[in-house]
């Protein structure tokens, strides 16, 4: 949703949207496709219908202050069951944007979330919002925080069965190698 400067009056301007989740998704699939494959994974998401936002807009001069909250249901797989899960995330949104002088302008303020800049007369305030969504999504998905996750032996899930293996006093069989390790004492000088 594209607002001009020009049709913010003095009082502010109150606005209310729905973002299209699929043109959401398609961010949050290309942020997946660039993370680098040595890192951990972040979950998948799937933003769900509706997408809403209500945002108050103000003019300071030429400098444009946006607040309000955006809001929608997403799924992800849960990080310990790998169950899929449906959330909801409503996040703050305040920002501040002055006009973009010269190209150099955000240089100085590539960290802060809350100060942007806005070019041609006009505000994406639908790009806004998205990019709050997408950095507002946790790092960690839990369907509950109780969530007993899945045997390392043999994959079961442990919320919804039990499973047979046998752990044995030496613990889990990968780390085998680790018990016979011999750690020195650092000497002292």
């Amino acid at each position: 949703m594209i607002i001009k400067i020009a049709d913010i009056p003095p009082e502010g301007r109150e606005i209310e949207f729905t973002l299209d989740e699929a043109d959401l998704n398609e961010r949050v699939a290309l942020a997946d496709q660039d993370h680098d494959s040595r890192e951990l994974r972040v979950p998948s998401y799937l933003y769900r219908a509706p997408v809403q936002a209500a945002l108050r807009l103000t003019l300071e001069g030429s400098t444009v202050i946006i607040a309000g909250r955006a809001g929608a249901g997403y799924t992800a797989a849960c990080s310990r069951c790998a169950e899929e899960i449906r959330k909801a995330i409503d996040i703050p949104i305040n920002i501040i944007l002055k006009p973009r002088r010269s190209r150099g302008d955000e240089r100085n303020y590539d960290e802060d979330m809350n100060f942007g800049f806005y070019s041609d007369q006009e505000v994406d305030c639908g790009g806004i919002v998205e990019e709050f969504l997408i950095i507002g999504l946790p790092y960690t998905v839990l369907c509950d925080e109780k969530c007993k996750g899945l045997c390392p032996h043999c994959g079961a899930n442990l919320n919804t069965e039990r499973c047979n293996c046998v752990e044995t006093e030496e613990g889990d069989e990968r780390l085998a190698v680790l018990r016979n390790l011999k750690v020195k004492a650092p000497e002292k000088h």
